[in-house]
């Protein structure tokens, strides 16, 4: 059982920091036309932000039970794959401004990592 889980741990890891790489690229693709650096640099940064903070709280988070781990690697390669195909299927259609799904996909995940702590939090000694 252990295997699995370590498994699906460097599974969830890797499709995190890999869409996290192609989400980037979609974003300065997406903001090439914009001349304002500073807009671009806020969208890379709330586009990567729900990335970061799940790498972050992979790494430095000891205290949870193992089924919570488990589901939160679930919870990990759903975001990575909901990311990669809002963003690919957007940079395909064309003629449609891409700001809005560069906005609302962070905050959906954002929504969801947000309920998936609230919950596991709760049966775990220490959520961090």
């Amino acid at each position: 059982m252990k295997s699995k889980t370590r498994l699906l741990r460097l599974l969830a890891l890797f499709s995190v920091i890999v869409v996290a790489i192609v989400s980037a690229a979609c974003t300065l693709r997406a903001g090439s036309n914009n001349k304002s650096a500073l807009l671009k640099i806020l969208f890379l940064g709330w586009v990567l932000s729900p990335f970061i903070a799940l790498v972050w709280v992979e790494l430095y988070s000891k205290a949870y039970l193992s089924t919570a781990k488990v589901w939160r690697y679930f919870l990990m390669l759903f975001i990575a794959l909901f990311s990669a195909i809002a963003y690919m299927v957007k940079m395909k259609l064309p003629g449609s401004k891409p700001a809005f799904i560069f906005l609302i996909v962070p905050f959906v995940s954002w929504i969801l990592v947000a309920v998936f702590f609230l919950v596991t939090g709760r049966k775990s000694n220490k959520p961090l």
